[in-house]
This record gives structure tokens, sequence and C-alpha cells, in this order.
């Protein structure tokens, strides 16, 4: 019950800073309105002389399961194995996968020296039917390595190969049944930065030529390997990336990854960056011209709520110069953008916020609000 409590906290006190709750992206609804929250809250009924509260949405037996397995997901795959657990989440819907998402990332604040992996993104996230995923590395700093190179600090050990392991791609089923996700040529069937050199050489005509004397008389004749499964978030639709630094370590996230990924998964309506990356990581995801969020390409042309809460590179002008851009790059008359949380943004003043909002009525809002978890209906 105490584990409990402390995953479902309504709020996140960390540092003695209030923050978003691990998972609130994944179920928000930014079309409820806040008034009318409060009085659905607030009215009652009565039932047999007992007061009842009306319209309180209550949790499934199976979402509180899934909750309780949180904490407990990295010693399952070390008892396991990776490939085990990740069958048996492969059952689970997009909702309970969620679910488990956001509670694993609620562990992490929970217990020290607890963290999303690259072997829990795999084990998460290599699912087609993944819509929502909730990515957390712990919140800390890293302490200085000790005379044995080693930290002892907290560690973000999630990498690039972890946000690449989330990028759809096609997996011959071949090379699975022989013990590798590899390919003929020693790769993993997709080059994720060059696609004009994807080698999928199991698909391939079983001929010695390409000659017109060895084609095969029919197309029925042709010898092609279609054991082949997809792999990836190629529906993922909300996703939480937060708390990730870079640092000189091999433990770093960089641009190239995070752009191949979201870039990879265009239904994307709803991410979070929040805690996370740098000054230039930061910027260029926003505003480069060719790659960024509001760029000339548009990189997630269905955004419509984005969170960069607690991020020190976050200011006046940067907000500013992105709505701008947004708006005016924007293919609708209204921008498909209806929210951005800047909440714990020390560079963000008030009363930028408040000026934004007045010029552009409300949409998006430039929320400060520290957001909770609610559930689904």
């Amino acid at each position: 019950n105490t584990q409990q409590q402390q995953i479902k906290v309504e709020v996140q006190l960390v540092g003695n800073v209030e923050r978003h709750e691990p998972g609130w992206l994944l179920f928000y609804n930014h079309n409820e309105n806040e008034e009318e929250i409060g009085s659905k809250e607030a009215k009652t009924s009565i039932n047999n002389g007992c007061a009842m509260k009306e319209n309180i949405n209550i949790p499934s037996l199976q979402s509180l399961c899934v909750r309780s397995l949180g904490p407990y997901l990295s010693d399952y795959i070390d008892a396991c194995g990776a490939d085990a657990i990740r069958a048996a989440i492969g059952t689970l819907s997009p909702l309970l996968i969620a679910e488990l998402s956001a509670s694993v990332c609620a562990a992490t604040l929970s217990y020290d020296g607890y963290g999303v992996t690259d072997e829990i993104v795999e084990v998460l996230g290599r699912h087609c039917h993944v819509e929502r995923l909730a990515l957390h590395a712990p919140i800390g700093t890293l302490d200085d390595d000790d005379e044995c190179g080693n930290h002892s600090g907290i560690v973000r050990n999630l990498t690039d190969e972890g946000i690449l392991s989330l990028v759809p791609r096609l997996i011959s089923q071949k090379n699975v049944h022989n013990g590798t996700d590899q390919d003929d040529s020693g790769g993993d069937g997709y080059d994720y930065f060059n696609k004009s050199s994807r080698n999928f050489s199991s698909c391939t005509i079983d001929a010695e030529d390409h000659d017109a004397s060895h084609a095969p008389e029919s197309w029925e004749d042709i010898d092609v390997d279609l054991d082949i499964r997809l792999e990836g978030c190629n529906q993922l639709r909300r996703l939480e990336l937060c708390n990730i630094q870079t640092s000189p370590s091999s433990f770093t996230i960089t641009f190239n990854a995070v752009y191949e990924l979201l870039k990879s998964c265009p239904c994307i309506t709803h991410l979070s960056i929040s805690n996370s990356f740098d000054d230039d990581i930061g910027s260029d995801l926003l505003l480069h011209p060719e790659f960024g969020l509001a760029g000339n390409q548009r990189l997630l042309s269905n955004l419509q709520v984005l969170d960069v809460s607690h991020c020190l590179w976050m200011t006046d002008i940067l907000l500013t110069e992105f709505l701008r851009t947004f708006v005016v790059h924007s293919s609708n008359q209204r921008p498909t953008l209806q929210m951005v949380s800047v909440t714990g943004c020390t560079g963000v003043t008030r009363q930028r916020c408040d000026l934004l909002n007045q010029q552009l009525g409300g949409w998006p809002l430039i929320s400060t609000k520290v957001q909770k978890r609610t559930e689904v209906k």
C-alpha cells in the first residue's frame, strides 16, 4: 500500500520542485473545462442516506495490477530475460502499456538509482501497437567520476540506442529464428540516418544473376522471403521523453536520435521533453529551419500539446519566436497546437506568458499549471 501511494501521488515533489506527474500527458484531455471538472468533483448524490461523489473516474483492476508492476519491471527482466518480458507485454493493450510505462517512470522518482534504461525502453516500446509511452530518466545530476572512472551518482543510462530501438523497422523472422535480429549485412535491417542504403537482403530473388536468360517465367516462380515483421512505434501518438540530459559521457542522447524518432512517428500529437536537453538540442528541436517542430518541414504536423516544463534553455525570446514561427508555418487558418506548458522554466516570465495568451487569444494556451494525472473514462 505504501508503494502504491508513492506511485499514485497526484503531484510529484522532487528536490522541493513541483513537477507534472509522470504519465499526465498520456491521458490529458485539453478539451475538458477546468471549471466543469471542479463542479463534477464537488457534485454529490444521496444513496441510501450516504453522500456519494458522482462522475469520479475509478481505475480498473487491470490498471491497478499493471501499475503495481512498474517498480519491479527491471527485476522481472533480470529474472526472466528481456525477450520473455517483451513478449508478455506485447499481449497487453495500448492503454495498459501506457499505464505500465507511467508506473515505471513514477518509480524513478521514488527509488534512487532506478531509471528507464535502453533495455526497459525496448521491452516497453518495441511493439507496433504502442500508442502512448512515457520515458523518464531519474531526476538528479551526475557526480564526478571516482578513481576507477565509475559514476558515484545517478546515471541516466538511456542512450541513442534505446531511442532508436523505437524507430519503426522491418525484422526478418529468418534471422530471429537463428537467434539474431540482424540482417545479412550485419546491421539490424534499418539504417537510421541513410534511407537510401536500407538493406532487406532476406527479400531477394533466388537467381544467379539478373540476366534475362535466368529471369523467371512467372512471378509465381520468384522465391521471396516474406517472413518478416514490423517492430517499433509506428502508431505512437503521445510521448513523454523527460529528464534527458546530455553529458560528455557515453550516457547521452543526441539531436539526430531524437529527430529520427520523431520523424518516424508523424502521428504524435502530444509531446513532452520536460527537463530535457541543453541549449543547442532544445533550440534546434524547436526552431531548426529544416528539422525543427516549427521549421519549414513541420516535424510533427499534428502536434497539439507540447510540454517544455523545467527546461532551463527555454526563455521569453525563444518561446515567442517558436510560437510566431509555428503560427506562420501553420497550413491551417488555426494552428493545431492547443497548449504549451512552460511550468518551472526559469527563463520564462509570467508577464510574457500573460502577454502571449492575450495576443494569441489562448490558442495555443501558454500554461504554467502543474498537471496531474487523470483517469481514462
